[in-house]
């Protein structure tokens, strides 16, 4: 079992990947607010995308979220 969360610009551009396996219980995501070169992003508005793997069935959900500093 298994989960991947993508991080968008409002353009579409993917910025940052989070990856791993799962274990029972709520998750959280600690983000430092860089891409994946490690470059602050701006502020503004971003989309995420959560995809679970869990026992051969595959969920996904998308939304939107703000950083502001």
């Amino acid at each position: 079992d298994k989960y991947e969360l993508k991080i968008y610009t409002v353009a579409g551009r993917l910025i940052k990947t989070f990856k791993g396996g799962l274990t029972s219980g709520v998750r959280t995501f600690g983000w430092d607010l860089r891409d994946e070169s490690g470059r602050g992003v701006a502020n503004g508005v971003y989309f995420y995308k959560v995809t679970v793997s869990q026992g051969g069935k595959v969920k996904e959900r998308t939304g939107k979220m703000a950083v502001l500093r």
